[in-house]
């Protein structure tokens, strides 16, 4: 006659012996990530992000978590001065909203080295009300993709309008909200090409950040 605890006690030690194996393996795969990261991709600036971005700070206040012991994921650029209505003008972006190249250029623009797409929000508050401009940074220059109006500077209410489909609009329209970012807002070459960036560093850094997570908790 079988013993069931028996029976019961020693399957339970082979699934534990299965699963310390099998977060060994992780845990050790988890390293040479990290190794290899390190070798291929140094979390160190490059020099150019840190010109550009010290180039800007006259203008913007640039905020990034990971400065404070925060999450440095999201990304927050704040314009000093008010625009002429007005107007405050504040940026943000997460370094995970970059586009994939194939969603924007056909085979022979992926032939060429272009600066990364990248999908940011230029938010303009006045008198208690927000306008979120959803746009896209294409090759350094940033185009409008939607506008919604919001009572809130980091929450779109979900039962507000949710603006036109800018493909709908005159062509004169849509030129005009792209010259709005780019000029009144202050969303020139050099802050879209900042977003793009600055976004690729912080997703490497996050990615780091995330390997060692997971190490720490595998073993």
């Amino acid at each position: 006659m079988f013993s069931l605890t028996k029976i019961g006690r020693s399957s339970v030690h082979r699934f534990v012996n299965v699963n310390k194996s099998s977060f060994s393996t992780l845990s050790s795969l988890i390293g040479r990530e990290i190794a290899e990261e390190k070798k291929v991709n140094p979390l160190e600036m490059p020099q150019e992000l840190i010109d550009l971005k010290e180039s800007l700070s006259s203008k913007w206040d640039i905020v990034d978590g990971s400065e404070t012991g925060g999450s440095g994921a999201t990304i927050k650029m704040f314009k000093k001065t008010p625009i002429s209505s007005g107007g405050k003008v504040t940026v943000s972006f997460h370094c995970q909203d970059s586009i994939p190249e194939e969603e924007m250029f056909d085979e022979d623009d992926l032939e060429e080295e272009l600066a990364p797409s990248l999908r940011f929000d230029v938010s303009v508050s006045k008198a208690g009300k927000f306008m979120h401009i959803s746009c896209v940074n294409q090759d350094a220059m940033a185009t409008v993709d939607g506008v919604v109006f919001s009572d809130s500077a980091d929450e779109i209410n979900e039962d507000f309008y949710r603006g036109p489909v800018l493909d709908d609009l005159p062509d004169d329209v849509r030129e005009a909200l792209d010259e709005y970012v780019q000029v009144e807002c202050g969303v020139d070459e050099d802050v879209a090409a900042f977003t793009s960036m600055y976004a690729d560093y912080r997703e490497q850094a996050e990615y780091m950040q995330w390997l060692n997570d997971v190490k720490s908790i595998v073993g």
